[in-house]
């Protein structure tokens, strides 16, 4: 077990050395075949880059990274792409990285909470058929409160019709009761002679 810790730990001093021999001040060697060759330094990623404040760490990690290999030095993977949020070199959008990936786009973010949540679709529904069900429910209100006038105003009528009538009725009686009465005083007038 302590053989082969030594081993692991020689190995990864042996690589620490050709890491740094690697680096943007080795010089490059003629005999090396050219796929183990570094780059011409116009061809460097770091050249890619905008030499600008927010891009120092970037360009300064990718001045001294391996040209060969994996592209992972030390397990740091090497990133020559431009976030599209941020405008800034090294990391891409929706990475940790990108300062500006906890925030996003408001109006999407609730047009897709929307989209998704089966209970804000129906909370949406519920209050599209309030606001719909709001106008027809003041205009049956409306509408009730037209036929209570509309039946008062016919019970008022047939209340003074039926008054007239009656009133007509005692009249017809008192005629006929006055008519009657001079008849039979005529009768017993006439009965009397």
């Amino acid at each position: 077990m302590d053989a082969e810790r030594a081993r692991i730990l020689a190995e990864l001093g042996a690589a620490s050395d050709s890491f740094a021999a690697e680096g943007a001040d080795a010089p490059p060697s003629a005999d090396a075949p050219p796929a183990e060759r570094p780059p011409p330094a116009e061809a460097r990623p770091e050249d890619a880059i905008p030499d600008r404040p927010e891009n120092a760490a970037v360009r300064d990690f990718l001045a001294h990274a391996p040209s060969k290999g994996l592209w992972m030095p030390m397990g740091v993977e090497v990133k020559v792409m431009k976030c599209w949020r941020c405008k800034a070199y090294g990391h891409r959008t929706g990475d940790r990285e990108c300062p500006l990936n906890a925030t996003g786009n408001v109006v999407l973010d609730a047009e897709r909470v929307a989209r998704e949540d089966p209970m804000a679709a129906l909370a949406l529904k519920r209050q599209r058929d309030d606001a719909a069900a709001a106008p027809s429910a003041l205009e049956a209100l409306v509408g009730e409160m037209r036929d209570e006038r509309r039946a008062r105003k016919r019970r008022k009528k047939e209340k003074k019709r039926k008054k007239k009538k009656k009133k007509e009725k005692k009249k017809k009686k008192r005629k006929r009761a006055a008519s009657s009465s001079s008849s039979s005083s005529s009768s017993s007038s006439s009965s009397d002679d």
